[in-house]
């Protein structure tokens, strides 16, 4: 039906127009129409009278001489005197959700929104909606505290916190967190989005004179605060812990890191590894300044929860060493922070580790990756190990073990030697670096040690200079057990070559 009133209708205004046309002597005169200027409508949903300080809006342009090619919008909020919101903003969407600044928990601020037509014409009268906006505040707990296992007794001066937020009228994704530590609210550290912060090591100093000095061991206090993205302020949590500074001494020496030696102790204490850790312990003594260096053992103190929190740990000294004894697994914090360790070398820093499983190779896990050994230690870009052909399975290995016999190094030490057998390296823990120059060669394994049974002396253990400046040293096996000889003359060149004595 509708098509047939459209057809006549055709018709007879083409009729119309002929008479006009051929009818009339009279020629075409008229005043021609202007361009009409489109229309704006505005609405939210739901009850406009008070809405939550995320809102999203809506509007529609209607032009009955051609269409609408666009908006522009603006939000004049008294609260909000920093933004410019007398200016005009331009869109080709209908709609937009809104975050408005009510950091008092309540607002009335004025939308405005107008059509523009093809011909650029603007609505004279746009459309206005005031609101009253309402804002809750964002609530805040804690998620982690400062120390390993939630047990916010001590840690060194790097640390990391973590916390959960509730806001249901907010953006989660928009919300900032202020975090200053004792009584520096004035000066925080602001981060957006995040749900934990490791604070930088240098913000556990305090000015003494020109300078600025680690403080003694004791109680520090840090707190956080989230701000939604309506400026609304919520609670502030805080936690007090005791913090140990690198090293016991607050002055140290120019041209080091606050702290020589980090010795990281990554061996449970069911393990017997005393001698082990006196060998670490006696050398750092006899070698190092008083007060230089310090212990972390990982099993009763591991303060690493991220990353960062693990390098602005280690990049507070020379040098770190990572042992684990005769351990027979994978240590799995090696492998966690790999990442970490990558950063510490890649600023300068010195790190030694040694012990099994250390690097992932064919059918044999391993804490570092072959990309590490080939990034790091220099080893060959094809194959970062040797392999051998194991018939148990059918297929090449890079687990070696050990019987007995002889590892020396001519690199540290003329004198180093293992000749005891050890039944815990029986499922080949050890590793054999295909390494690129034989200057990298820091520990060998000489002829019959290994098993399968080696013809040749193989390096189970390689020393790196970086291009950082630094140092990267791995050993694939301890390098003291019973019936060692030269081992802290060994360890004593190691600390000689990270230039932390001379």
């Amino acid at each position: 039906m509708r098509r047939l009133i459209t057809t006549t209708a055709l018709f007879a205004t083409a009729a119309t127009f002929l008479f006009a046309l051929f009818g009339c002597s009279h020629k075409l005169t008229g005043v021609p129409v202007g361009n009409k200027p489109p229309q704006t409508l505005l609405f939210v949903q739901g009850p406009v009278d008070t809405v939550n300080h995320l809102v999203h809006l809506y509007w529609i342009g209607t032009d009955d001489d051609g269409y609408v090619r666009g908006y522009e919008t603006k939000m004049v909020n008294p609260e909000d005197t920093v933004a410019a919101d007398s200016a005009w903003h331009y869109t080709t969407a209908a709609d937009s959700v809104v975050a408005v600044y009510t950091p008092a928990g309540h607002a009335r601020p004025t939308f405005y929104v107008r059509a523009i037509d093809n011909l650029g014409a603007r609505d004279p009268h746009p459309a206005v909606q005031t609101f009253l906006f309402r804002n809750h505040p964002p609530v805040i707990t804690w998620r982690f505290l400062p120390n390993h296992g939630d047990r916010s007794d001590t840690s060194f001066a790097a640390v990391t916190v973590g916390w959960n937020i509730s806001d249901p009228d907010g953006n989660l994704a928009l919300t900032r967190y202020r975090i200053w530590l004792d009584g520096r609210e004035a000066t925080p550290d602001i981060v957006t989005g995040y749900l934990q912060f490791t604070v930088p090591s240098n913000r556990f100093k305090v000015a003494r004179g020109a300078d600025s000095i680690w403080t003694p061991t004791g109680p520090r206090t840090i707190s956080v605060q989230a701000i939604d993205d309506g400026g609304m302020a919520g609670n502030t949590i805080s936690t007090t812990w005791i913090v140990r500074p690198p090293v016991p001494n607050p002055d140290y020496t120019p041209g080091h890191r606050p702290g020589r030696l980090l010795i990281i102790n990554d061996v449970p204490k069911i393990e017997p590894s005393r001698i082990m850790d006196s060998l670490y312990t006696n050398t750092a003594t006899r070698n190092l300044p008083v007060g230089s260096w310090t212990v972390m053992r990982v099993e009763a103190f591991q303060p690493f929860k991220t990353q960062l929190d693990a390098v602005e740990t280690m990049n507070l000294y020379d040098a770190v060493i990572w042992y684990r004894a005769a351990i027979d697994s994978v240590p799995g914090l090696i492998q966690t922070f790999q990442p970490a360790l990558e950063s510490y070398l890649s600023t300068g820093g010195n790190l030694y580790i040694e012990g099994q499983y250390m690097v992932a190779g064919v059918l044999t896990p391993g804490a570092l990756t072959q990309a590490f050994a080939q990034t790091y230690l220099d080893c060959n870009s094809e194959s970062a190990l040797r392999n051998f052909y194991r018939p148990a399975t059918d297929d090449s290995t890079g687990g070696w073990a050990n019987v007995a016999g002889l590892f020396v190094s001519d690199m540290y030490s003329d004198t180093l030697s293992q000749q005891a057998q050890n039944v815990r390296y029986g499922s080949g823990g050890i590793r054999v670096f295909n390494v690129n120059s034989r200057s990298d060669i820091a520990l060998l394994a000489v002829p019959g040690t290994l098993t399968p049974a080696n013809v040749d002396s193989l390096p189970v253990g390689v020393s790196v200079r970086q291009p950082s400046g630094g140092r990267a040293v791995v050993i694939s096996l301890p390098i003291l057990r019973p019936g060692t000889r030269g081992a802290p003359l060994f360890l004593a060149r190691v600390f000689k070559d990270f230039g932390l004595i001379h």
